[in-house]
C-alpha cells in the first residue's frame, strides 16, 4: 500500500465468480429479423469470497487500514435466468444486451450486461443487382 493511498489501496468487495451451462431459444424480432431475443437459462457454478469478522484496527494512523478482516469463501449451485437481445451486425459480428438473474441458497443477484457475439451469426446476404431489382424477373412488365 502506498503512503498517499490513504487506506483505500485495496477495496474490500465481495467477489463472485460464475461458470454457467445455458440453454435457449432464438425467437427474431421485427419483419427482417435482424434483431433477436435469445431466452435463455440453466445452471451455474458460482465461488463466493467476501470479507467478514471485521475488526477494527487500534492504529492512530490515517494512512493505514481501519479495519481488518477475514476472508470467508464457499460455493453453490445457482439457477441463471439470462434472456438476451442480440444485433447481429454482419455475419460474423454483433452486440448483445440482457438482463441476468443469478439464484442460489446464500443470494440473489440481479444485473445488466452487454456483450459482442463472434461467429457465424446470420446467413450471407445477396446484394447481386440481379437480386434487389424492382422487376420482377419471369413477367412481362
Amino acid at each position: 500500500m502506498g503512503i498517499f493511498s490513504l487506506g483505500l489501496g485495496e477495496l474490500h468487495l465481495d467477489h463472485m465468480k460464475n461458470y454457467q451451462v445455458l440453454f435457449g431459444r432464438i425467437f427474431p424480432l421485427g419483419e427482417s429479423g435482424q434483431i433477436r431475443l435469445n431466452l435463455a437459462g440453466g445452471v451455474g457454478y458460482t465461488v463466493i469470497t467476501e470479507p467478514t469478522n471485521w475488526k477494527p484496527v487500534s492504529s492512530n494512523s490515517w494512512l493505514g487500514d481501519n479495519y481488518k478482516y477475514d476472508i470467508e469463501r464457499h460455493s453453490t449451485v445457482s439457477l441463471i435466468i439470462n434472456p438476451r437481445f442480440e444485433f447481429p451486425l454482419a455475419t460474423a459480428i454483433g452486440i448483445t444486451l440482457y438482463p441476468m438473474l443469478q439464484i442460489n441458497k446464500d443470494r440473489t443477484f440481479i444485473g445488466l450486461g452487454a456483450g459482442i457475439m463472434l461467429g457465424r451469426l446470420r446467413k450471407k446476404t445477396d446484394l447481386s443487382p440481379e437480386s434487389t431489382s424492382l422487376i420482377s424477373h419471369g413477367q412481362d412488365p
